[in-house]
């Protein structure tokens, strides 16, 4: 019975490492997308006539950017996808 409660306890803590691994994923995503809009929040205080957006859409696009930051960067895991 004690190899049975090790096996489970080890499994146990390996998916646990994943999961936290994973949410401090989301977690990063998160802040960096709200420093991003924060930062050119900013930059629209000093002159909003001179950017090509408004700040809502940029912020749409923000999130959008961040939410599939996967697809964005698939280029730089494996170059040979493309080829």
């Amino acid at each position: 019975m004690k190899k049975y409660i090790s096996f489970f306890r080890i499994r146990f803590l390996t998916g646990l490492s994943y999961r936290a691994a994973a949410w401090s994923g989301v977690f990063t995503q998160f802040f960096w997308g709200i420093m991003l809009i924060l930062s050119f929040h900013a930059f629209y205080q000093s002159d909003p006539d001179s950017f090509a957006m408004d700040f809502s859409a940029l912020c749409s696009y923000i999130w959008i950017q961040q939410a599939f930051i996967s697809l964005f960067t698939l280029w730089r895991l494996d170059n040979s996808i493309f080829e």
